[in-house]
């Protein structure tokens, strides 16, 4: 299992680096005053993919990294993922092999809610990191806040109308309804006409949808 994994990993990494430098390729042609179509113009992209400048190639990576959540950790997640590293040591190796990549892809998508969420300013480190340095990453930074939260008020609204179901493994009666009656909203599930479409898995929306959910029910909107 765990070589599947991996090789399901590396495969999404490539893809995802190879998307990057591709588009990467488009905009340095079409800066270069090339036509798109042109025979000058696919020599020059087809020159830059196979050998992207140094700094494309390390955004590429971070890209990839990125969407498959297995970018590198910072701040208290990091300490935390070394800790695991140093007791898993005394671990079983295929123990050991499953448990830390586990952990950092549950951190890498945590912080990739977070970031995307009013909270941004107080417990994303990419944010803060961001805003220090400015320019695009900053205005990025922003708009993720802004683009993330606006999708969390509207997943709330649609959560206390009854649109949105989240997750319900406090009642296993409920779990059981849900596997046997396919009228009964599945978890993490947005209500399309009156059918219920389950986006679970998809991340970072899955995540957000529990939480509107949970937010709504907090609020009393929900029983």
């Amino acid at each position: 299992p765990t070589r599947v994994l991996m090789g399901v990993d590396t495969y999404w990494n490539h893809v995802g680096t190879r998307g990057f430098v591709n588009a990467a390729s488009t905009r340095a042609g079409m800066r270069a005053g090339l036509k798109p179509g042109t025979a000058e113009f696919e020599a020059f992209t087809e020159a830059f993919i196979a050998k992207p400048p140094t700094p494309v190639a390390r955004a590429a990576d971070e890209f990839a990294r990125t969407n498959t959540m297995a970018k590198d950790l910072v701040g208290f997640a990091e300490t935390f993922e070394d800790g695991i590293k140093a007791t898993s040591q005394k671990l079983p190796l295929t123990f050991a092999r499953v448990l830390v990549p586990f952990f950092k892809t549950n951190a890498n998508l945590i912080e990739e809610v977070v970031e995307r969420s009013p909270f941004a300013r107080l417990l994303s480190s990419d944010f803060k990191l961001a805003m220090r340095a400015g320019g695009a990453q900053k205005d990025e930074a922003i708009a993720k806040v802004i683009t993330g939260s606006t999708v969390l008020a509207g997943f709330t609204y649609l959560a206390a109308n009854g649109l949105i179901n989240g997750r319900n493994t406090e009642s296993p009666e409920l779990e059981a309804a849900m596997k046997d009656n396919k009228t009964v909203a599945p978890e993490t599930s947005i209500k399309v006409g009156n059918t219920w479409v389950s986006i679970k898995g998809v991340e970072p929306l899955a995540t957000m949808v529990d939480m509107a959910h949970f937010w709504s029910k907090a609020s009393g909107h929900l029983s």
